[in-house]
């Protein structure tokens, strides 16, 4: 049973990992589309609908409670996160959106009467710590109220919505696919977008198709497969993996090489969440054994 759970796990964190990575692009990409982060947003929901749909076989879907307000709470962190980017600087926003795994130990002490352990107290602030210090060179800092309260109430959300897909009755398939939908119904901001007047070239079409194809679409199934094998700690201690990542892009596309504060950031960052990870796995077959004993 040990080994199946933890080969679960494995392919699990393998899933969201990968999700992680392709969001990691969503920067880089977005600069070279000449639009609005709103209407962007659209588009690529508009386009991972199909994704999504063709992943679960079919457009329709089933409102359930946990359905709807999963897929709202969703489109709220996508939404807030496109205004916290707008607001505050890139740096702020990344860091200060990542306090979610802080978020998801409040919310499981209040709704969930559950006493964290104490490695999972210790892991939040050792990743934590590894994003500031991936932003630190980035400009940390140099923000504003709103934005970085914007950021601040995206990290809650993203915490509530990884508390949502652990749900007995929910489908992440599901509750994804309706918030793609809740995206696209947002298209009648474009009619008021004067960017799009603006051409795009070829660079920014191949953008905003892989933006819907693969930053939404393939990433999101990827995530929706893989968030319900694990906590929903571990979960949002994944996600904290896009400010390490974010650096790479800027460096194979821009040309930006990362700082020290960076790198040295990026190694915290995996180190803490291996620990955590290698050491939860031995904490759960040691309550395994105790039970069988």
């Amino acid at each position: 049973m040990d080994r199946v759970y933890a080969f679960m796990r494995r392919y699990s964190i393998l899933c969201l990992l990968g999700a992680n990575l392709i969001w990691s692009t969503a920067a880089v990409l977005i600069k070279s589309v000449p639009w609005s982060s709103f209407s962007i947003n659209v588009v690529r929901n508009f386009i991972a609908i199909f994704v999504m749909a063709a992943a679960r076989g079919t457009f329709r879907v089933k409102l359930t409670k946990t359905t709807v307000w999963g897929g709202i709470l969703m489109s709220v962190v996508v939404l807030l996160s496109s205004l916290s980017n707008k607001l505050t600087s890139a740096a702020n926003a990344v860091a200060i959106e990542h306090v979610n795994p802080a978020f998801v130990l409040l919310y499981l002490g209040i709704f969930y009467k559950k006493r964290p352990k104490l490695h999972e107290i210790l892991v939040v602030p050792a990743v934590l710590i590894g994003v500031i210090l991936c932003t630190m060179s980035s400009g940390l800092g140099k923000g504003n109220i709103v934005g970085d309260t914007c950021a601040l109430l995206c990290g809650a959300a993203v915490a509530g919505t990884n508390m949502v897909y652990h749900t007995k009755d929910a489908n992440p398939l599901d509750i994804t696919y309706f918030s793609f939908i809740l995206g696209a119904l947002q298209f009648p901001v474009m009619f008021f977008d004067k960017t799009l007047a603006t051409p795009l070239a070829g660079g920014g079409v191949f953008s905003l198709i892989f933006l819907g194809l693969f930053q939404m679409g393939a990433a999101y199934v990827l995530f929706s497969v893989g968030i319900k094998g694990v906590k929903p700690l571990l979960a949002s201690l994944t996600n904290c993996i896009q400010p390490v990542l974010s650096p790479l892009w800027t460096l194979v596309f821009l040309s930006e090489v990362p700082g020290l504060y960076t790198i040295i950031g990026g190694v915290r960052f995996v180190a803490a969440v291996v620990i955590y990870d290698i050491y939860d796995i031995k904490v759960k077959k040691r309550a395994a054994a105790a039970e069988t004993a």
